[in-house]
């Protein structure tokens, strides 16, 4: 009998040396796995707070030297689509901007303010009461239903006046429909001429 208990003891011994052993290893590597994380191979640390940071001072108002591979990015939200589009970017130092005062007053003129940013990247957003550049549009043309098209600077126009301008009067619409075709909806914003058609079907 005490053969078998020592025999039973030594096994349990071994299962917990073996759980201690893992743990200790568990732990060894996972420390090592964020030390790997928080530097590159060359044992550079790596600051990863910077960006927010620096966008929290954009925030708050602080003026800062941009740095020196600062880019810039320019939003323009059409407000009739609710569409958020990148229009270009640009690198500060091309432009001859070196901080973020310089930015702001740059860029005010066009309606464009600072939404959010860094030493590194700035994003400029205006907004335009327009639908998106070389789209289809369902309008208001007089007192008729019509499809307008958008040239590069979002500004509508009728392509052809026989064929775009419908015989839908709006006099047969509700309220509701006349609001959002005169003021803008993302519904009536196509990239065919096709789909246009398709919306006018809700106005047999």
């Amino acid at each position: 009998m005490e053969k078998k208990y020592s025999k039973g003891m030594y096994v349990i011994l071994a299962i917990m040396l073996g759980i201690a052993i893992f743990s200790i290893s568990y732990y060894i590597t996972s420390e090592r796995f964020k030390t790997n994380k928080d530097n590159y191979g060359n044992g550079t640390e790596v600051k990863n707070n910077t960006y927010e940071e620096d966008k929290m001072a954009l925030s708050s108002g602080e003026n800062y030297v941009l740095d020196s591979k600062c880019e810039i990015l320019f939003y323009t939200k059409y407000k009739k689509s609710g569409d958020l589009i990148l229009v270009k970017k640009e690198a500060a130092s091309a432009l001859g901007l070196k901080d973020k005062k310089q930015v702001e007053e740059k860029y005010k003129p066009e309606g464009y303010k600072i939404q959010e940013g860094s030493k590194t990247q700035i994003k400029l957003q205006n907004e335009v009461e327009k639908y998106v550049p070389n789209k289809y549009v369902l309008g208001i043309y007089g007192e008729y239903l019509a499809i307008f098209k958008t040239d590069k600077n979002g500004d509508m126009h009728i392509e052809n006046e026989k064929e775009d301008i419908t015989e839908k009067k709006i006099e047969n619409l509700k309220e509701q429909d006349i609001y959002l075709l005169t003021t803008g909806s993302k519904y009536f914003q196509c990239d065919t001429r096709d789909e246009v058609l398709a919306r006018l079907e809700d106005y047999e």
